[in-house]
């Protein structure tokens, strides 16, 4: 008995190793062929995010490209929570606080309300916070 589990603990053990060798390998082909590409600039519009097998490949923009890059936030932090109201509507809340190299912040709110017939109503709200007189960075 004591055997045959070490036997199929040696089994699960050689086929973990198996997987993560097929994997290493795997991200080692995507990050060549990346690299040939941003060569050639032939995936210069997209980045494709590969799923496992059993889903389709899904391809995603480009942030640096689609996006307003912002060079002057120092730190970003979103959350997103969903909430089904008893009314049956659903409510999500997005917020997005992002800070400055000044100690400067702003939390912007989004607040998307989805009512039973799907239409779709969007709150956003902005609220800049100015650093505290503690803030280090301005302090010499």
């Amino acid at each position: 008995m004591i055997e045959n589990l070490k036997n199929e603990r040696k089994a699960r053990w050689d086929l973990k190793k198996q997987r993560w060798l097929e994997f290493k390998e795997s991200e080692k082909n995507k990050w060549k062929n990346k690299s040939n590409d941003d060569a050639t600039g032939a995936a210069a519009d997209a980045t494709v995010a590969t799923v496992p097998a059993s889903a389709d490949t899904v391809t995603v923009a480009n942030p640096a490209v689609d996006n307003d890059f912002r060079t002057d936030i120092t730190g970003s932090s979103t959350s997103i929570k969903f909430h089904s109201l008893p009314s049956g509507e659903s409510e999500k809340i997005e917020v997005i606080q992002n800070w400055f190299p000044d100690g400067r912040s702003e939390i912007k709110e989004i607040k998307t309300l989805i009512d039973k017939d799907g239409k779709k109503s969007v709150n956003e709200s902005l609220k800049t916070l100015e650093p505290s007189k503690d803030w280090f960075w301005s302090s010499k």
